[in-house]
């Protein structure tokens, strides 16, 4: 059973480093989706903005 745990980095079993993972990909989700939301404001003020 060790096998498949095995091929698995140990990098992403260590909570901190998902933690600290997680974390800068919300982040990055985040600031993108302001971007995108502003963006859509410039471009289309009159169309409903499309919720991600």
């Amino acid at each position: 059973m060790n096998v498949h745990q095995s091929s698995i980095p140990a990098t992403l079993h260590s909570p901190i480093a998902k933690s600290s993972l997680n974390d800068e990909v919300v982040k990055l989700l985040q600031s993108f989706k302001i971007f995108l939301l502003q963006r859509k404001l410039v471009l289309t003020p009159s169309k409903p903005i499309i919720k991600l």
